[in-house]
């Protein structure tokens, strides 16, 4: 796996949803019609890969953010006083 793999995979999955719809109810439904068309092994499979998904995006979206205030502190100059 790339270095930047898993983010890419997020970015198409977010632009995948913009694409099914201009709001979230449109987006939902469109994702539901396509679930409802697998069959059902397929379907509970991705259930349960979507249930952990949920989850760990959930743990990683304040995770994330703090590593991203981290990583501009760093990158700002220091101030200089006097």
């Amino acid at each position: 796996m790339d270095d930047d793999d898993l983010w890419m995979q997020l970015h198409r999955l977010a632009s995948s949803f913009d694409d099914a719809g201009n709001t979230r109810e449109q987006r939902l439904r469109f994702a539901i019609r396509q679930l409802q068309k697998m069959p059902p092994t397929v379907r509970r499979e991705l259930l349960g890969e979507l249930k952990e998904l949920s989850e760990i995006l959930l743990d990683l979206q304040p995770v994330a953010k703090e590593a991203e205030n981290q990583s501009e502190s760093v990158r700002k100059p220091a101030r200089k006083t006097g």
